[in-house]
C-alpha cells in the first residue's frame, strides 16, 4: 500500500528528498487511561502540523490484541477528504489525503473504539507514520509520533457503558464522475466517487447500472456495461444505516433523441392521415 501512496503522489507532483522535523501523530483518549475488562473505550488519533500546512497522511497502529479488541474504527469527523486506504479494523493503516492541506494542531484522522478484554498493561502507538508537504513538490515531512499507554483491571463491580453520539444524518452530497483512461483497466470506462459522513463516517459504497442489482464498491469502480446507455445509480452508506444516493445521467441526449423520432413519427402520420383525407373528398 505505500508503494500505492507514492505512486499516486508521484503523479501529482515531483517528490523532494528534503525532511523536515515538524508533524506529530498522537492516540489520544477520550477519557482516563484506566480501564476495567469488558469496558469499551475511545481513543483518537490526531495530528498536529506545527504550523506546516500538510496534504497527505500514512501509518499503521499497533495494539496488543491480548489484552483490546477493536470493536470499531470511524473516520466521519477526519481532516481526510479522500482514502487512498480507509482506515479497517483488520489491518489497521490508513493513507489520505486532503486538497488544499492541513494546518492545525487538533486534527482528527480517525478515531478507534476499544473494548478492554483481561487485565494488564500496554501501549497504542503509531508506526511507519508519514506526511507530504502542501507545497506543490510533495516534501516529505517526518512525523514524530505520540503514543497512548494505559491499563486494564478486572472488573470488581458494574462496567462503565461507552455511549457515542447517534447519527441520523446522511453522508454529504457527493457527484461521481466517469473517466477513461489507457493506463487504467484497458482504457475503459469506470465511475470515481468519494464522499465524507461526519457522523460514524462512510461504512461502504454500492453501485447500480440501470436496472441491475445493487453490488458493493470501491472507487474506482469498473463499468460493466461499457455502452453507458444506463443511469448509473452510486450509494454511500454510513455506518449507521443513513444513505446517500447519487445519479450519473450517462445518456442525457438519447431523451431528446427519443422526443425527436416521436415528433418525426407524429408529425408522419399527421401528413400520411392528411394526404389520405384529401384523396377521400376528391
Amino acid at each position: 500500500m505505500q508503494k500505492i501512496f507514492y505512486l499516486i503522489f508521484g503523479i501529482l507532483f515531483l517528490v523532494s528528498p528534503a525532511l523536515v522535523q515538524a508533524a506529530e501523530i498522537s492516540v489520544v483518549p477520550a477519557g482516563e487511561k484506566s480501564f476495567v475488562a469488558g469496558e469499551k473505550f475511545q481513543v483518537d488519533v490526531v495530528l498536529d502540523t506545527a504550523g506546516e500546512s500538510l496534504n497527505a497522511f500514512l501509518g499503521t497502529i499497533s495494539f496488543p490484541e491480548n489484552l483490546l479488541s477493536l470493536s470499531e474504527v470511524r473516520d466521519g469527523n477526519s481532516i481526510v477528504n479522500f482514502w487512498i486506504e480507509r482506515p479497517k479494523i483488520s489491518p489497521l493503516s490508513f493513507s489520505g489525503i486532503t486538497p488544499g492541506g492541513y494546518v492545525g494542531s487538533h486534527g482528527l484522522l480517525l478515531s478507534l473504539v476499544f473494548t478492554a478484554q483481561k487485565s494488564g498493561a500496554g501501549v497504542i502507538s503509531v508506526d511507519n507514520a508519514e506526511t507530504l508537504r502542501n507545497d506543490g513538490k510533495g516534501t516529505s515531512v517526518k512525523v514524530s509520533a505520540k503514543d497512548f499507554a494505559f491499563s486494564v483491571k478486572t472488573a470488581s463491580g458494574a462496567v462503565p457503558v461507552f455511549q457515542s453520539a447517534e447519527d441520523k444524518d446522511p453522508p454529504e452530497n457527493f457527484t461521481p464522475t466517469l473517466a477513461k483512461d489507457p493506463n487504467l483497466f484497458d482504457g475503459q470506462w469506470f465511475l470515481v466517487f468519494a464522499t465524507s459522513d461526519k457522523g460514524s463516517g462512510i461504512d461502504h459504497y454500492e453501485v447500480s447500472e440501470g436496472k441491475n442489482n445493487w453490488v458493493v464498491a470501491e472507487s474506482p469502480y469498473l463499468l460493466k456495461k461499457q455502452n453507458l446507455l444506463s443511469d448509473i445509480f452510486v450509494k454511500a452508506v454510513d455506518k449507521a444505516g443513513n444513505e446517500r444516493l447519487a445519479v450519473i445521467h450517462t445518456q442525457p441526449w438519447l431523451g431528446y433523441v427519443m422526443l425527436a423520432l416521436l415528433a418525426i413519427i407524429v408529425i408522419t402520420a399527421a401528413v400520411f392521415y392528411r394526404k389520405r383525407l384529401v384523396r377521400h373528398r376528391k
